[in-house]
C-alpha cells in the first residue's frame, strides 16, 4: 500500500470483481474476503459467491475466518461492509499444501490503510477480544494498518503482551507467534487525559482541519472517568466548541439534557459525556443555522478515537442520542434508516446500549404546539427508563 491521499486511492468496481473472479478460480469453493466487524476491525473471512456491487445495501453470508469469536460460524454482513483481501492464501496440491501469493496490481484495496497506528488503536483491539491471541499481522489487518508501519505495535507487544504460542497466521500463512493481553495490562494505561493529548490537534479529516484553520481545540469529552454510564452526542457546537465541554449546559441542547437527567433523578458528574466527532462542523448556511452536521467519512475518520474512550472507561451502559451517535457506535445506519422505530434499548450481548433523542432535536421540536408535549412526555420517559436501568446496576 502507498501513502497516497485517500482520494487516489479509490478502486473501479469492475477491480473488485475480477480479484473476487481471480480468488474464486484459486479456492474452487470460497472467496478470502475481509469485513468491517460491529466494532469497526476489518476480520479475515469467506465469501462463496461474488457479491454484487451494486447492492451495497444487501446481506450476504460470510464464514468468520477467527471462528472461536463468534457463537455461529455465518454472519450476514451487508456488502457495503465486505472488502476484497490481498493476504497470502493455502491450497490442496496433489501432497501438500500450495502458497497463492496475492494477486500482482497497481491499484489499492479499500478501505485505504492507515500509515500510522497509535497506542490506543491496538489496546482497542485487544480489549475488545481479551479472551484470544493473535499474530502481529492479524493485529494490523484488524486495525487496518500497512505492514510497513509496525513499530508501534511492537513497542506496544513489549510492554503489554504475553507470547502464548504459534500457529499458522490467517494473514501470512506462514508459522507466527501468537500474543495476548498481559493479565497485568490494564485499560487504565489508556488514560482520558493521555488520548485527549494524542488528539489534541487531530486533523484526520475535513473537520479538524477547519477546525485547526480557524484556531480552535477539540471538544473531547467531560465527566466521570471510571462512569458506568457514557453518553454519545453528535457533534461539538458553536458554544460547546468554545468552552469546550460537550452538551455545555448553558447552550440550547446542554441544558434540555441537563433538565431530563434531573428530572429523573440522574446526577451528570456521574456519567461520561463525549460525541461521535470531537471537532465542529461548520453549517452549510450559516445564516440559517449555528451549527452543521458530520458526515458519515467525520465520524468513521473520528471512530478509532471513539472506541479508545469506550474501551478506557469501560461503561455499563451507553446512551446514545441522535442517529449519528448510532452509526458511531455500530458502524452503520439505523436497520429501517430512521430514528423512531428503534428508540429504546438495542439488544447488544455486551453492554446494555439505549437510543433516543438528541436534545437538539426536542429544543426544536417543543414549542410545537402539534408535537410539542407529546415528544417532552416521550423523552422524559426514555430517561426514565434509562435511569431505572442505571440504578439497578
Amino acid at each position: 500500500m502507498s501513502d497516497s491521499n485517500p482520494e487516489e486511492l479509490v478502486t473501479p468496481t469492475s477491480f473488485y470483481d475480477f480479484c473476487y473472479q481471480q480468488r474464486l478460480k484459486w479456492t474452487k469453493k470460497q472467496i478470502p474476503i475481509r469485513y468491517k466487524d460491529k466494532d469497526g476491525f476489518y476480520m479475515p473471512g469467506y465469501l462463496g459467491i461474488v457479491p454484487k456491487q451494486d447492492s451495497p445495501e444487501a446481506s450476504v453470508s460470510v464464514t468468520p475466518a477467527y471462528l472461536p469469536i463468534y457463537t455461529d460460524d455465518k454472519l450476514y454482513i451487508k456488502i457495503k461492509n465486505i472488502f476484497p483481501s490481498n493476504r497470502r492464501i493455502t491450497k490442496l496440491g496433489d501432497k501438500d499444501l500450495e502458497l497463492c501469493n496475492p494477486i500482482n496490481y497497481t491499484g489499492n484495496f479499500d478501505p485505504p490503510m492507515a500509515s500510522r497506528i497509535n497506542e490506543t488503536d491496538i489496546m482497542s483491539f485487544f480489549t475488545t477480544y481479551p479472551s484470544l491471541s493473535w499474530t502481529l499481522p492479524e493485529v494490523a489487518s484488524a486495525i487496518n494498518c500497512q505492514q510497513k508501519h509496525l513499530t508501534k505495535l511492537v513497542s506496544f507487544k513489549d510492554d503489554n503482551l504475553d507470547k502464548i504460542g504459534s500457529r499458522r497466521c490467517i494473514i501470512t500463512s506462514s508459522i507466527e507467534p501468537t500474543y495476548k493481553l498481559m493479565s497485568t495490562t490494564s485499560t487504565s494505561t489508556l488514560s482520558i487525559p493521555k488520548l485527549q493529548d494524542e488528539y489534541y490537534n487531530c486533523q484526520n479529516c475535513s473537520l479538524g482541519v477547519l477546525r485547526a484553520q480557524r484556531g480552535m481545540p477539540i471538544v473531547f469529552g467531560r465527566g466521570n472517568e471510571n462512569a458506568k454510564g457514557i453518553i454519545i452526542g453528535e457533534a461539538p457546537g458553536a458554544e460547546e466548541e468554545r468552552y469546550q465541554l460537550p452538551f455545555y449546559q448553558h447552550a440550547p441542547a446542554g441544558n434540555i439534557l441537563a433538565r431530563v437527567m434531573h428530572a429523573v433523578g440522574l446526577n451528570q458528574d456521574t456519567w461520561y459525556l463525549t460525541n461521535s466527532v470531537i471537532c465542529r462542523p461548520a453549517p452549510k448556511d450559516s445564516s440559517r443555522a449555528r451549527n452543521g452536521k458530520p458526515e458519515k467519512e467525520h465520524i468513521q475518520a473520528c471512530n478509532q478515537r471513539l472506541k479508545a474512550t469506550l474501551a478506557t472507561i469501560d461503561p455499563k451502559i451507553v446512551v446514545l442520542v441522535g442517529k449519528p451517535a448510532y452509526e458511531a457506535y455500530f458502524g452503520e445506519d439505523t436497520p429501517s434508516g430512521k430514528m423512531g422505530p428503534h428508540i429504546g434499548w438495542i439488544n447488544n450481548p455486551y453492554r446494555k446500549i439505549y437510543l433516543t433523542w438528541h436534545p437538539s432535536y426536542v429544543c426544536r421540536k417543543m414549542h410545537m404546539q402539534d408535537v410539542g408535549p407529546a415528544l417532552q412526555q416521550s423523552y422524559l420517559s426514555n430517561w426514565q427508563e434509562i435511569a431505572d436501568m442505571y440504578k439497578r446496576l
